[in-house]
C-alpha cells in the first residue's frame, strides 16, 4: 500500500479582548485626567480674569459718576482718559480669552510659531498669577517652528510659568527661552524659586504628585504635560538645584 504524508499545521489563537478592554479603561482614565485638570484650570482662569475685569470696571463706573457730577473740563477729560485706557485693559484682557478659545477649538495639528505661543502663554498667566513683582526675561534665538497643537503647547507653557512664579512666591525671575539646535528647535521656562530635590524631581511628574499646600494643587499639571510632550514625540527635560529654581524644557523633533 502506498504512503501518504500528511503535513500538519499547528494554529494558536489567543483571546485578546481583555488586553484591549483593558487599554481602552486606560485611555478612557487618561482622558478623565485631562479633562478634570483642564476644569481645574478653567475655574482658576476664570476667577482670574474675573479679578482682572473688576478692577478696570470699577474705575470706568467711578470716573463715569465723577463726569456726570463735574462741571471742569479738564478734570472730565482726564477721567475719560483713565475710562479709555481701563476699557483698553478689558478688551486686552477679552481678547487673550477668545484667542485661548479659539485655538482650543482647533482640531489636530498645524505649524506653530514658538516665540508667538511663547507670549501667549505670558498674557494668559498674567490673568491668574500676579506678575508685578515677577522679572520677565525673555532670551529667543531666531525664529523656531514646530508641528502640534496649539492650544496644547500653550496648556504647557502656562503650566510652566505658572509653576514658576508659585516657586518664587511671585517674587523673582522668570527667562522664557526658545531656539533651534542641530534641526531641532526648543522651548524652556526658568524660575528663581526654590528648586527640587532629586526625589521631588523623580516625582513631579507622577499623577496627583504635588508639592503645593492642600487645595493649591491638584497634582494633575505636569502629568498631563509630560502626556502632551509623549504625544507630540518631544523630549521633556527637568533641571534643577535646591534652594536655586528649576529649568523646564521642551525639546521637539526635527520637522519631516
Amino acid at each position: 500500500m502506498p504512503v501518504t504524508k500528511h503535513s500538519y499545521v499547528n494554529v494558536y489563537g489567543v483571546d485578546i479582548t481583555e488586553k484591549i478592554k483593558a487599554q481602552e479603561e486606560v485611555e478612557q482614565t487618561n482622558q478623565d485626567l485631562i479633562q478634570a485638570e483642564k476644569m481645574s484650570s478653567l475655574g482658576v482662569v476664570i476667577s482670574g480674569i474675573a479679578h482682572e475685569i473688576r478692577n478696570p470696571l470699577q474705575v470706568v463706573m467711578a470716573m463715569s459718576e465723577s463726569i456726570a457730577e463735574d462741571d471742569d473740563l479738564e478734570r472730565m477729560r482726564d477721567d475719560a482718559k483713565d475710562i479709555i485706557d481701563a476699557s483698553k485693559r478689558m478688551a486686552k484682557i477679552v481678547s487673550d480669552l477668545s484667542s485661548h478659545a479659539r485655538d482650543a477649538r482647533t482640531l489636530g495639528t498645524s505649524t506653530v510659531y514658538l516665540n508667538e505661543v511663547t507670549d501667549k502663554s505670558l498674557d494668559l498667566s498674567r490673568h491668574t498669577r500676579n506678575l508685578n513683582k515677577v522679572k520677565i526675561v525673555k532670551q529667543y534665538d531666531g525664529k523656531p517652528v514646530t508641528i502640534g497643537s496649539t492650544s496644547e503647547l500653550t496648556q504647557i507653557i502656562t503650566n510652566f510659568i505658572n509653576n514658576g512664579v508659585d516657586a518664587m512666591g511671585a517674587v523673582g525671575t522668570i527667562t522664557l527661552a526658545t531656539g533651534v539646535d542641530n534641526g531641532t528647535c526648543y522651548i524652556s521656562v526658568t524660575d528663581t524659586g526654590t528648586g527640587m530635590d532629586e526625589e521631588t524631581q523623580k516625582k513631579i511628574f507622577d499623577p496627583f504628585f504635588t508639592t503645593k499646600d492642600a487645595g493649591k494643587g491638584t497634582g494633575l499639571g505636569l502629568h498631563i504635560v509630560n502626556k502632551i510632550v509623549t504625544k507630540h514625540k518631544a523630549e521633556l527635560k527637568l533641571e534643577s538645584t535646591l534652594g536655586k529654581g528649576s529649568t523646564f524644557t521642551v525639546v521637539f523633533p526635527k520637522k519631516p
